[in-house]
């Protein structure tokens, strides 16, 4: 029976060795979020700034959790395209609209992985954090699009027609893998084009 017990300690060490070592850079953004607020706060208080330039590249701002990332489009929407373009940054769904268009605007980013993730691997790490009002800028082909949050909610890993349902008007949709470190559920947010 000690054995059996020794056993099951050691597996369950061993799996949470792995699952920090897997996902230890988003587990520090949400640590830092929660219990280095100054440090953080610092960090957001840069994002918050309005850049005096438009950036020439695509790119994702996220200023409430200090996100600043390319913005790729991915070639289709086969998972082996994204999740090869998801190493480059936060990855626009090719077959919906583009900022500039009416229509549905679908981005996707890892909320956490390992190593083979790429630089990226925890982008959506604190997406969570994101409330109804805050604002999201995504800057497309020389131009700023400013859009403002209206709706987070969890789904189901298989519930996608939430994320790609076509809706009136100018909408952004975020997703990413949730909660930290599985596949289970996927966090969505809704924001609407403001500018």
């Amino acid at each position: 029976m000690r054995r059996i017990i020794n056993f099951v300690l050691y597996a369950i060490i061993l799996f949470l060795f792995l699952f920090y070592f897997q996902n230890r850079e988003a587990l520090w953004q949400q640590f830092k979020y929660r219990y280095l607020k100054n440090g953080f706060k610092a960090e957001v208080e840069e994002f918050k700034k309005e850049p005096e330039e438009k950036p020439k590249e695509d790119l994702i701002i996220i200023p409430k959790i200090a996100i600043e990332a390319p913005l790729v489009l991915a070639k289709s929407e086969d998972e082996k395209d994204i999740l090869k373009s998801l190493k480059n940054g936060a990855v626009m769904y090719p077959n919906f609209s583009l900022p500039a268009k009416k229509g549905r605007v679908v981005i996707t980013a890892h909320s956490s992985g390992g190593r083979e993730a790429g630089d990226y691997k925890s982008l959506f790490s604190l997406l969570d954090k994101l409330q109804k009002g805050n604002k999201i800028l995504i800057y497309f082909k020389g131009q700023e699009y400013k859009y403002k949050v209206f709706e987070t909610k969890i789904i189901n890993a298989s519930d996608y027609e939430e994320v790609f349902k076509e809706r009136e008007g100018s909408t952004l949709v975020l997703f990413t893998c949730w909660p930290l470190g599985t596949t289970f559920k996927r966090l969505v947010i809704k924001a609407r084009l403001v500018k």
